[in-house]
């Protein structure tokens, strides 16, 4: 059998033929689905988990005697006219939304409040490249010196020559000019190098005190890098020192937080309870127990479109056929995804749908604001304190229960 009942999604505990004319289906139903439609039509039980509804039991509009129905309390609840209709599916409409509202608000509430771990503030560190390390003087080139015994040696060769050939007067003049040539390059620059000796050692000296200043800007330089990496060490001490700290306050009113949207939240339990004592006087079928088609009935009815619920011209009928041609969407994850498009036929949730969205706005900011400031919250009327619009919204909802307290009060003194 599987678990699920046709009607209502709640879990089945029986199979039912249910008889219609000549016709008859196969259904698993859930034990309050089964009542309600063994109250309208033919319904044997053809399989059973429950002791209350046996195998084989035939449950009939004239013959409905096995189980009795739980009255309402304080008396049965009757529905005179078409304006007791609408006032109860008002207060039916306002539970339904009320509860779903509170719903969306605890988990927005919670996930605003959710810890987040803080960011560690980072530094970039210094590098040696960052140094702009001054260009090392170059020392001053020497003159070229040429070594001064090959130049006299050609020269005395050269003579030697023109003196011993003096045959060959031509041979002797080559050999003069070849000396001359070879004493201008390589004995002039002897003298030329001589000469400048002063001048050399005036560039050494020169060299010698650009390479104090390379050194002392070298120095400067290493100091300086040094001195970054030590401010760079401590930015990055503190930063995660501040790190701790906002973790530790940030963890502590995470908590608080939780605790006090647990505490706050507590009136969806009775908006709950509240909503299932409407329920159980089985004005509406349980089919259309939620939140989607009670806001579409009560729209028929309160535009007047229709004055019941059930019949071929009433609420339930109009809901059905809408639905089928696609006029209105009845899947509440459609309706989140495109809810401009249910303005025009589903105005009412369209409009309890905009008011929850405008609160959760409101409530996120403020619960993000308030459950993650730097500063410490102690206890939770500390955080309640400052989450003034969540307050005022659950001093709301309480109001909105009193008064539904005060029609179910008047209900069960009918």
């Amino acid at each position: 059998m599987p678990n699920e009942c046709a009607v209502c999604k709640q879990p089945a505990v029986v199979a039912a033929r249910i008889t219609r004319g000549e016709q008859s289906v196969v259904v698993n139903l859930c034990e309050k689905c089964a009542l309600q439609v063994g109250k309208r039509m033919p319904t044997e039980i053809v399989d059973s988990r429950i002791q209350s509804l046996p195998k084989g039991i035939v449950l009939s509009p004239s013959t409905h005697t096995m189980k009795q129905e739980t009255p309402a309390p304080q008396g049965s609840f009757k529905i005179n006219d078409s304006n007791d209709l609408i006032t109860y599916i008002e207060q039916v409409k306002n539970l339904e939304c009320s509860v779903y509202q509170q719903e969306e608000v605890i988990r927005t509430a919670k996930r605003n409040s959710a810890f987040k771990d803080p960011v560690v503030k980072t530094f970039r560190q210094p590098k040696k490249s960052d140094i702009k390390m001054p260009i090392a003087p170059k020392p001053p080139e020497k003159e070229l010196v040429i070594y001064r015994f090959l130049g006299i040696a050609l020269f005395l060769t050269s003579i030697g020559i023109a003196f011993f050939i003096g045959s060959l007067p031509w041979l002797g003049f080559f050999a003069i000019m070849f000396s001359i040539i070879f004493w201008y390059v390589f004995f002039m620059p002897i003298s030329k190098n001589n000469s400048n000796k002063d001048e050399y050692e005036s560039k050494m000296n020169e060299y010698n005190r650009e390479m104090e200043k390379y050194k002392k800007k070298c120095e400067n330089e290493e100091r300086l890098y040094k001195q970054k990496m030590d401010e760079y060490t401590q930015r990055v001490s503190e930063a995660q020192a501040k790190y701790e700290l906002e973790r530790e306050v940030a963890i502590t009113n995470s908590k608080i937080a939780k605790d006090a949207i647990d505490e706050l939240s507590k009136p969806v339990q009775e908006s709950k309870a509240l909503l299932a004592e409407l329920y159980s006087y089985d004005v509406v079928f349980p089919k259309y127990r939620n939140m989607i088609a009670i806001c579409s009935i009560f729209e028929y009815l309160a535009s007047g479109r229709v004055t019941t619920l059930d019949g071929p011209n009433g609420a339930y009928n109009l809901f059905e056929m809408e639905s089928r041609q696609n006029i209105i969407i009845n899947k509440l994850d459609a309706i989140i995804d495109q809810l401009e498009k249910i303005k025009q036929n589903q105005y009412v949730l369209y409009s309890e749908m905009q008011k929850t969205n405008d609160i959760l706005q409101k409530i996120s900011n403020e619960v993000n604001h308030v459950a993650h400031t730097t500063q410490r919250i102690e206890t939770q009327a500390q955080f309640i304190a400052k989450a003034t619009y969540l307050t005022a919204y659950y001093s709301e909802i309480t109001a909105q229960n009193t008064e539904a307290i005060k029609y179910i009060n008047m209900i069960r003194n009918s």
